[in-house]
């Protein structure tokens, strides 16, 4: 196909003014006429097989197409914490447990250690007589110091 009609082959085609030259050299010219016919036969096969109509779906539809995808999805077990409601109970309730544990941490330990049952303080507390004298002797008073060791003394 020559040059002036590809230039001009789509206003032709669609039967807007192309101009003299396209149809002079159309007629003196067999191949381009071929190819033009095809085109043009191309061109009626298409619009045949075009809808009568706008397709178009009706109002609304392709909200509905997305409410049965939504009504269909069976949701995950993670979908449970990303609900605000359910979200802010779980936080709530860690918060409290946090505080429920470092407050029993902070006052049990304080509460329950005595410094009179530490060792360093049975062991600075009172001495049998003669202490210091005999090391295997020193030994087995503190080990049995240590082991019989009562608080209500």
């Amino acid at each position: 196909m020559h040059g002036l009609i590809r230039e001009r082959l789509e206003d032709y085609l669609r039967r807007a003014p192309a101009g003299a030259p396209v149809e002079e050299h159309l007629r003196v010219c067999e191949r381009c006429r071929e190819e033009v016919a095809s085109l043009e036969e191309q061109a009626r096969s298409l619009r045949a097989l075009a809808p009568p109509r706008a397709m178009d779906p009706p109002a609304g539809f392709y909200a509905r197409v997305l409410e049965r995808i939504e009504a269909a999805r069976t949701p995950s077990f993670w979908d449970l914490f990303l609900e605000p409601a359910f979200a802010k109970r779980l936080l709530a309730a860690s918060l409290m447990l946090v505080g429920l544990f470092g407050g029993y941490l902070a006052f049990a330990e304080a509460s329950h250690v005595r410094p009179a049952a530490m060792p360093e303080a049975v062991m600075t507390a009172e001495h049998p007589p003669g202490l210091g004298s005999n090391a295997d002797r020193d030994r087995e008073t503190m080990l049995v110091s240590l082991a019989t060791y009562r608080e209500d003394r």
